[in-house]
């Protein structure tokens, strides 16, 4: 047998539940029409730029003197592929983030960027490239980035797993 109390309770539940279940329906039609919207945009979507993208991660610790001669190696390597350092300079939205060395590009298909981690003189260098035609030139840059590091620093230089530098190869 229920009480008063449990009564008033009761009734609060149902209205609440009945005005639950109106807006609830509010909220269907609009993400009905969201959807909509959306399945409308697709076929112009799909006319544009494609979402494919391939990455590539090095990470290289060095003295932490050396560091600048680093980022001069990459960038000396990643030039005969294309890329050039972005003419953006500190107006970059990207020179915003805490220890970026640098960023460079390879016209509209494919993005390089230098950043320096917590551990001192910890590199990680991260290529990408966006078009499909390119494929394997993200790997390519690394494997020549490597091999440009492994040159211009002999033993001096560590390869890490990790951008930590924590893990090595």
């Amino acid at each position: 047998m229920l009480g008063a109390r449990d009564k008033q309770v009761c009734a609060r539940l149902a209205r609440c539940g009945s005005a639950w279940r109106r807006s609830r329906g509010a909220l269907e039609r609009m993400g009905r029409m969201i959807a909509s919207a959306l399945l409308a945009l697709a076929p112009v979507a799909a006319l544009g730029a494609s979402p494919w993208q391939e990455d590539s991660r090095l990470t290289a610790r060095v003295a932490v003197g050396q560091v600048e001669a680093l980022r001069v190696a990459v960038e000396d390597a990643l030039i005969p592929l294309g890329f050039h350092r972005d003419a953006s300079g500190d107006e970059h939205p990207a020179n915003l983030i805490q220890g970026l060395l640098a960023t460079l590009s390879a016209d509209t298909h494919a993005h390089a960027t230098m950043h320096e981690a917590v551990t001192p003189g910890c590199v990680t260098i991260f290529v990408s490239n966006y078009d499909r035609a390119r494929r394997g030139s993200a790997g390519l840059a690394r494997k020549d980035i490597k091999k440009a590091l492994g040159e211009r620093f002999g033993g001096a230089i560590h390869f890490y797993a990790d951008v930590g530098c924590k893990h090595a190869l």
